[in-house]
């Protein structure tokens, strides 16, 4: 058994020291390089280090959104006589107040985000969503392709009949850990 607890111990104390040497920016061969272990050691230490982190601060993340709503809160109350009396900066400020409490709650309308498709900018709905939608009509059974597409700008043809099944970027995604 001393053996087995020995070896938990260097087990924790490298995974403290591939922490410091993550957090000070070392790459993972530059981490299995100073501590003379191979980069897949290094890579299941952080992946250990980062499950560990997530646990621990996820309360800290909640507790520090409650802390934030509260100052912002505050800070409304103090800018409320100013910005009903018509100063142009208060109003300003409150409104950023405002908008980064909207931010914390999460009740803005979803970004936009630009994508390249086929080597064209694209500003649409981010990916997922697209994903989502298509799934969603597929669901339904309302579709069918089209057995002619027309034809693109650049002379190409469309989907002739296109039989595989899509996959979304889930299914096609390697899984975790490899």
């Amino acid at each position: 058994m001393p053996a087995r607890s020995e070896r938990r111990t260097k087990i924790a104390q490298r995974r403290l020291q591939v922490e410091q040497l993550h957090k000070g920016g070392g790459t993972q061969q530059q981490i299995a390089a100073t501590l003379g272990v191979s980069i897949g050691t290094v890579n299941a230490d952080l992946q250990k280090i980062d499950a560990a982190w997530r646990e621990t601060y996820a309360e800290d993340r909640d507790v520090a959104k409650r802390l934030d709503l509260a100052r912002l809160d505050d800070m409304l109350v103090s800018l409320t006589n100013a910005v009903r009396s018509g100063d142009l900066a208060a109003q300003r400020v409150y409104l950023g107040v405002l908008e980064r409490r909207a931010a914390i709650w999460g009740y803005d309308a979803p970004a936009r985000v630009d994508q390249r498709v086929h080597g064209h900018l694209q500003a649409g709905p981010p990916i997922a969503e697209l994903w989502r939608n298509a799934e969603k009509i597929l669901a339904k059974g309302d579709w069918t392709p089209r057995s002619h597409e027309p034809s693109g700008n650049d002379g190409s043809k469309g989907l002739v009949g296109h039989a595989e099944p899509v996959k979304s970027p889930q299914e096609t995604r390697p899984p975790a850990g490899r």
